[in-house]
């Protein structure tokens, strides 16, 4: 608006609709173009599987956990439950 200056002055409501009107269509056009760049199901998919068959000669960062469960907490279902899905959702090796 600050740049609009004397327009903004004299008719304060036609400028604004103005500014608005270009702020929904720079809006518009980025949602198109995420729309565009975004990845089908399948690719996704994909994509999920190479990173997991990546090349791993170079390097690779791993992380280790060691779940303190005493026998009192292993006898509720919850917790197992849990500790198996974030297993099963990160890719984990329970040993």
């Amino acid at each position: 608006m600050r740049v609009l200056g004397t327009e903004a002055v004299q008719d304060p409501t036609k400028v604004e609709a103005h500014v608005r009107e270009q702020m929904a269509k720079r809006q518009k056009a980025h949602e198109a173009a995420n729309a565009a760049r975004r990845l089908t199901a399948d690719q996704r998919r994909e994509k999920k599987v190479r990173k997991l068959k990546e090349d791993t000669t170079l390097g690779v960062t791993v992380s280790v956990y060691r779940y303190k469960i005493f026998s009192f907490i292993l006898s509720f279902p919850y917790t197992t439950f849990n500790i198996l899905i974030y297993e099963t959702t990160f890719v984990c090796i329970a040993g």
